[in-house]
């Protein structure tokens, strides 16, 4: 490549991204949503699981509450005091469907069977699904990079082509169920993911009124519609018995919630409750909300950034007694 090639290059690319910089301005001035992620990309979790070394691993599985609440690095610390020494992998994804999860897990990355620690949320077990991960093909970072940077384009130029104004906000200032976006995400060191829940034009929301609102909902149409949800334990099961018979160890893990949350989640009948699913496949099960009963999370969804680290020591140490007794 020529300089005056290589210089032509280098100023399309920073042109193009200082015109996708103004229409994203443009896009939340006039009263857009933020579209961070609120965890990993789809970019980020496939380079991230492809880079893992997953034998002697402790795989947490989940959606955004494992992706926002466990600290691998913490866990991984007190995991490297076991024989063989073990250590964790955070491998928790917004919306996810837990059976394409383990699915995609057996399938591309676990050649050598660990131990699967699967966080129980109704949503994550009864109602998401996971386009990323049912997509069967490899990492391929050049055609992700198109897909996104595609997505950004159609969604703000379709933006102003609706016409869609701070007239939005007017109509529904305070409004719970108002359209919501992801903003200021933040990856910490210790490997756990957080963002920010705000309205249109990137102004702040209640995040336990939005999460309780958005988690009712979710309860409602599956105890409206069971016969749908009991499918949905079926094929779980059905995955779960799959990695067993290849020698994975499993556990079922419920991450704290506030106590609002839990008691809306209560309410889903006992067949679907995380004991119950346990007891069919004999694999254990850990509450952590019995190892921190207080609220410590900051949306009653999601665990406080500030108290990740210590919910993560202690659930991981149940852990480590229960592996060490046999119980896994």
């Amino acid at each position: 490549m020529s300089p005056a090639t290589a210089t032509n290059t280098v100023l399309s690319v920073a042109i193009t991204a200082a015109l996708l910089y103004l229409l994203n301005w443009f896009y939340l001035d006039l009263g857009g949503l933020p579209q961070s992620m609120p965890g990993l990309t789809e970019p980020e979790i496939k380079l991230k699981l492809r880079l893992s070394d997953f034998k002697h691993a402790v795989i947490f599985v989940g959606d955004s509450r494992v992706g926002w609440g466990l600290a691998e690095k913490i866990a991984s610390e007190i995991l490297s005091q076991q024989k063989p020494a073990l250590h964790a992998i955070n491998a928790g994804l917004a919306a996810t469907n837990i059976v394409a999860s383990v699915d995609h897990l057996l399938s591309y990355h676990c050649s050598q069977p660990g131990i699967l620690a699967i966080n129980y949320s109704p949503a994550c077990f009864y109602t998401f699904d996971s386009p990323i991960l049912e997509e069967k093909n490899r990492f391929n970072f050049g055609q992700l990079l198109e897909k996104e940077i595609r997505y950004l384009i159609q969604e703000r130029i379709c933006f102003f082509l609706n016409g869609k104004t701070f007239l939005r906000l007017i109509q529904h200032p305070n409004r719970a169920t108002a359209d919501v976006g992801w903003t200021d995400r933040k990856i910490y060191s210790d490997g756990f993911v957080q963002a920010r829940l705000v309205g249109p034009g990137n102004l702040p929301l209640d995040p336990s009124v939005f999460q309780l609102h958005f988690y009712k909902d979710i309860i409602d149409k599956i105890i409206q519609n069971q016969p749908a949800a009991v499918v949905r334990r079926e094929a779980v099961i059905t995955k779960l018995k799959e990695a067993k018979n290849k020698g994975w160890k499993i556990v079922i893990i419920r991450l704290p919630v506030g106590p609002k949350m839990r008691q809306l989640e209560n309410k889903l009948p006992p067949a679907l409750q995380p004991e119950a699913i346990c007891q069919e496949l004999t694999i254990p099960f850990i509450d952590a909300q019995n190892l921190y009963p207080e609220n410590v999370t900051i949306d009653q969804s999601h665990i406080r950034s500030s108290l990740v680290p210590k919910v993560t020591a202690k659930l991981t140490k149940e852990l480590c007694s229960l592996n060490k007794a046999g119980g896994l």
